[in-house]
């Protein structure tokens, strides 16, 4: 939809493509695999931020002689056109989604064992200019990476008059975010360089347990009485950082 003019390359691009599988096995009658996987990515310079202009124009009556903008940073360029962006620093954008899960169910004579088990993956960034002109006065990145895995197993069965299922439940969760701004030291008074700036990241870990089960019961051909219960448990250890340095990139 747009482009950077002062290097020419596109910007608030799509370019992403996905594909999911199923695939089911059955070695004998009473044995049935499932096999579901998909995966997505994308790589473009999309979510981008784009200059919309700055209040206390020359032009208008009362404004001061200069825009403040200039004033620190000297006469940049910004792009004219709403879509376009202005900046000696091209902006990107990464993702990368992928997940398998294995379903299998064996019948036991009137018993049905099942495992449902799972496993996903992500991480994205995005680096963006946070100026929106010729002249990057900070930066910005964010990104964040995670993994999933659970297990989900059941036993159920079936009669005339009744029908139940038990099972016991893991998940386990790993997720590990960030965000940084590093910043030009003009807007300071320093060098024309960029410093650490602002940083902001933390980790979660998550670990789940559970155990539940259900049970109904058929009073008449219309009438059934149903009971169940579950107990969880989960337990989520957290890390955070947050700081403001001018150490140098």
């Amino acid at each position: 939809y747009g482009r950077n003019i002062t290097t020419g390359v596109d910007v608030d691009d799509l370019k992403t493509y996905a594909f999911r599988s199923t695939t089911v096995f059955k070695p004998t009658d009473d044995l049935q695999i499932t096999i579901i996987g998909d995966y997505d990515r994308e790589k473009d310079r999309n979510g981008q931020y784009h200059w919309i202009g700055e209040g206390g124009n020359t032009d208008e009556a009362g404004s001061p002689g200069q825009r403040a903008y200039d004033a620190i940073f000297g006469t940049r360029r910004f792009a004219e056109k709403a879509r376009d962006v202005a900046g000696n620093y091209d902006p990107y954008y990464r993702r990368r989604t992928w997940g398998v899960m294995g379903d299998i169910q064996y019948q036991l004579g009137s018993i049905e064992l099942r495992s449902i088990t799972a496993y996903r993956k992500s991480k994205w960034v995005i680096n963006n200019n946070l100026g929106g002109g010729e002249f990057a006065s900070s930066l910005w990145a964010q990104g964040d990476k995670a993994k999933q895995f659970s297990e989900d197993f059941q036993i159920s069965g079936s009669s005339e008059k009744f029908r139940w299922v038990v099972g016991a439940y893991y998940f386990h969760e790993k997720f590990d975010g960030w965000q940084q701004v590093p910043i030009n030291g003009l807007g300071f008074g320093l060098s024309d360089v960029y410093y650490d700036g602002y940083f902001a990241g933390g980790k979660i870990d998550t670990k789940a347990y559970a155990v539940y089960g259900q049970g109904t019961y058929n009073l008449t051909d219309k009438l059934s009485l149903t009971l169940g219960g579950r107990f969880s448990y989960e337990k989520k250890k957290i890390t955070n950082q947050v700081e403001f340095t001018f150490a140098s990139v």
